[in-house]
Parts: structure tokens; C-alpha cells; sequence
């Protein structure tokens, strides 16, 4: 609901704000959420008694490339680029 930081963004881009609130971590090229990286996260939250990989289907979470950390695909930042997510491992 933050009109300026929204407002921000579309000028950042060069955009409209409705525009910029729909780029997300979620749709990034830089957002992995292959089933590797999946499973890494959640061996990393690891927690005995819970199932960790619940933690990461709720959040959303994957790994951006672009900062080197997890993420949840409702987030954005300054770097967005379309085209995302990563959803299969490269081949090659």
C-alpha cells in the first residue's frame, strides 16, 4: 500500500506504477526456484519436527542470483528483469 515507494519504482523503470507492482521476485530471470534449489533451502531452514520444504512452498521462496540469497517471490528490489523465473535446471 505504500503509494511513493511504488510510485519510486515505476519511475526507477520507467513505467507505470500498476506495472511496477506486479514486477516481482516471483517473475525475475534472476529468481531460482528449480526443485534443486527448492531443496537446498529448506535443507538450510532445516528444523526437527517440521517439514522445512513447507516453509519454502508457503513463502514462496526461491534464490536470487543477481544478490546471492533467498527470497520470497512476493518481494521486489532496484535489479528486476523479466523473463523469470529460472524453473529448470540448466543443461550444459
Amino acid at each position: 500500500p505504500n503509494v511513493r515507494f511504488w510510485s519510486d519504482k515505476a519511475k526507477m523503470w520507467g513505467t507505470t506504477t500498476a506495472e511496477a507492482k506486479t514486477m516481482r521476485c516471483g517473475n525475475c530471470a534472476a529468481f531460482n526456484v528449480t526443485p534443486r534449489i527448492k531443496q537446498c533451502i529448506a535443507t538450510g531452514i532445516g528444523s526437527e519436527g517440521v517439514d522445512a520444504y513447507d516453509f519454502v512452498q508457503a513463502g514462496e521462496l526461491g534464490y536470487c542470483l543477481a544478490f546471492k540469497f533467498k527470497c520470497a517471490a512476493a518481494r521486489t528490489c532496484d535489479a528486476w528483469v523479466g523473463g523469470g523465473p529460472i524453473r529448470r535446471e540448466r543443461k550444459g
